[in-house]
This record gives structure tokens, C-alpha cells and sequence, in this order.
């Protein structure tokens, strides 16, 4: 299993996703409870996309929260089977 970090930021009348370990990776929703169900499809998207080398080491949440420190932001895992992650 790899753990992936989301960060979720609340905007006015949204909520938007980054995964800032796959490039391109990005989701939104109109609560928290929908941003994270549009995130899970769209990261299960993005990794069939991604060699399994470029993902070996994803980021920490201490690593994520040094970058991204607001208080309007949110960093939530997702835990995903290595075997998601095709060769391309």
C-alpha cells in the first residue's frame, strides 16, 4: 500500500483537491464529504496514468504541511494499492 496526501482548500461555495505528488492531479466538490469522493475516483484515474517509480516515495504530512500551512486547508491520506500504478 502507498499513502498519498490530499490537501483540500476551502474556497467560497467549493471544496478544491490537489494531490501534489501527481502532477495534474486535482479535484473538487461542493462540501468536504463530496471534494474527497471526487478525489478518490479522480487519483484511481490519475494512476493509471503514472509510472509505479515515479510515486515510490510520496510526500509526508509533515512535509505537506510545512507547504501548505494555511488554516483554510485540510490534509487528509488515501491509501492506494501499488498495483494501481501502471507502467506506461
Amino acid at each position: 500500500m502507498i499513502k498519498f496526501y490530499a490537501v483540500f482548500t476551502r474556497k467560497e461555495g467549493a471544496v478544491e483537491v490537489e494531490f501534489p505528488d501527481i502532477d495534474g492531479c486535482y479535484a473538487y466538490g461542493f462540501d468536504l464529504a463530496d471534494a474527497y469522493n471526487m478525489a478518490c475516483d479522480n487519483l484511481y484515474c490519475c494512476l493509471s496514468n503514472v509510472k509505479p517509480e515515479r510515486v515510490e516515495n510520496p510526500s509526508t504530512y509533515e512535509e505537506l504541511r510545512i507547504r501548505f500551512p494555511s488554516e483554510n486547508q485540510v490534509i487528509l491520506p488515501f491509501l492506494v494499492d501499488s498495483k494501481y500504478c501502471q507502467t506506461l
